[in-house]
């Protein structure tokens, strides 16, 4: 990945300048069989299955998992038996957890545990 492509991909809502230094910071060489193995049967899922509580945290601006995609996401657990949440915060990108902010999305994390979690 390049560091213009991890600006548009992660660091869309921050300065160039910003998503260059996460980008130094953060971006480690992959393999692409990581993404690949989510489309073998072990990356299947029982939506109908009871599983722990589950918090979809999103971005409204994220370029690699948009909005649309993770509320449809969210909305496919909707029979399960297991607290299913979503949490959209305007103006944030895929780097949500490591942007200025941060701690407003660990917040509503930690405050969906506390009432999901008994």
């Amino acid at each position: 990945m390049t560091p213009k492509r991890f600006h548009y991909t992660f660091g869309n809502t921050m300065s160039r300048e910003a998503s260059d230094r996460a980008f130094e910071q953060y971006v480690v060489p992959e393999s692409r069989n990581v993404p690949r193995s989510t489309l073998t049967r072990s990356g299947k899922i029982d939506f109908r299955r009871d599983h722990g509580p589950l918090l979809f945290i999103v971005g409204d601006a994220d370029h690699l998992c948009p909005l649309r995609t993770v509320v449809r996401n969210a909305m496919a657990h909707r029979r399960s038996p297991s607290p299913v949440r979503l949490r959209a915060f305007t103006g944030r990108s895929h780097l949500i957890c490591n942007q200025e902010g941060w701690e407003e999305v660990a917040d509503a994390a930690f405050a969906f545990l506390r009432t999901s979690i008994s």
